[in-house]
C-alpha cells in the first residue's frame, strides 16, 4: 500500500476496527447454537485485545484513508445487525401484544427520584 499510516494512527484505528468487529460478532453470534452447542463470545476486553492483534497484523503497511475505509464497510456491517438484533428481539417479545404497567419515574436536576 502506498502511504502507510503513522504507527500511532494505524493502532488507533486497528483498535477501532476491533471494537466494531467484536459488537459485530456479540450480536450475530453470542448465544447462537451450533451443532447443540451455544457459542459464547469471550468478555469484551479479552476479545477486542485478540481482535486488535489480528487486525494489526492483517492491515499491517495500510494507509490511514484504507484504513478508514474499512472502518466505514464495519460501520454498516454493525448498523445491519444491529437492526437485525431488534427486528429479532421485537418477533420473540411481540411488543405490541404485551400489557405491561410501567411506573413513571421522574428526576430532578438534583437527581432526586419522585
Amino acid at each position: 500500500m502506498k502511504n502507510p499510516a503513522s504507527k500511532e494512527v494505524f493502532e488507533r484505528l486497528c483498535r477501532r476496527i476491533a471494537e466494531i468487529d467484536h459488537e459485530i460478532v456479540f450480536i450475530e453470534l453470542d448465544g447462537v447454537k451450533v451443532d447443540g452447542k451455544k457459542i459464547k463470545i469471550k468478555p469484551k476486553e479479552e476479545d477486542i485485545e485478540y481482535r486488535y492483534g489480528l487486525f494489526t497484523e492483517m492491515y499491517e503497511g495500510y494507509s490511514e484513508k484504507a484504513l478508514m475505509n474499512e472502518i466505514k464497510k464495519l460501520k454498516l456491517r454493525l448498523k445491519k445487525s444491529d437492526k437485525y438484533r431488534r427486528t429479532k428481539f421485537q418477533k420473540m417479545f411481540k411488543p405490541d401484544k404485551l400489557e405491561l404497567e410501567a411506573p413513571m419515574i421522574f428526576v430532578d436536576e438534583d437527581g432526586n427520584i419522585s
